[in-house]
């Protein structure tokens, strides 16, 4: 082999982030303070699919055991504005698609309330319309079924599956964000 699995699977998960960035921080400011005090409760809620969900985040210890980029932007407003409250709603899923994200924030009550109360949102979406049609590949490379520049080639020959994925975004991806920041009447 040519290079080390876990390069491989690296450098096939940055490409396919460079392609698809779906990423998008949004801050909508709502003033959510008690009344009583100059203290604010911030409501951060992470979106997406693995990433957002911190698969392939560090793992500390079994009673801690992932840490995503959600988790280390919380500890982030925490040390920044320790006098206010920071709640975190990760509603991610592993294997969702911009497909399936679009179909949630239209039907998923426990997603949409916590899009509605939501001051922060993060959203990590289209990796998989690109990485779930050749899954199997690389499960093959892992086991050894298939060497990695037989499955290079095989990937490189899944053209039309990329495009599919990419274009099934392009079209979820201007629905997302109108699910996320509707416009005012």
């Amino acid at each position: 082999m040519f290079m080390s699995k876990k390069r491989f699977v690296s450098l096939v998960l940055i490409l396919s982030l460079v392609i698809m960035s779906g990423q998008v921080s949004m801050a909508m400011a709502k003033d959510k303070t008690d009344g009583k005090s100059d203290k604010k409760t911030v409501v951060y809620t992470a979106i997406g699919d693995a990433i957002a969900l911190g698969v392939g985040g560090e793992y500390n210890s079994v009673s801690d055991p992932l840490k995503g980029y959600d988790d280390y932007l919380v500890k982030n407003l925490k040390d920044k504005y320790p006098q206010d409250g920071i709640i975190l709603h990760n509603v991610a899923s592993r294997l969702d698609t911009s497909k399936d994200l679009l179909k949630k924030l239209m039907s998923d009550k426990t997603v949409i309330k916590a899009v509605e109360d939501a001051d922060i949102i993060t959203v990590s979406i289209g990796a998989n319309n690109l990485i779930l049609p050749v899954w199997p590949i690389f499960l093959d490379i892992f086991a050894g079924n298939i060497s990695q520049e037989a499955g290079i080639a095989q990937i490189l020959g899944k053209t039309k599956e990329f495009q599919k994925g990419a274009d099934q975004f392009k079209k979820d991806w201007p629905k997302i964000i109108e699910r996320l920041h509707p416009k005012k009447s």
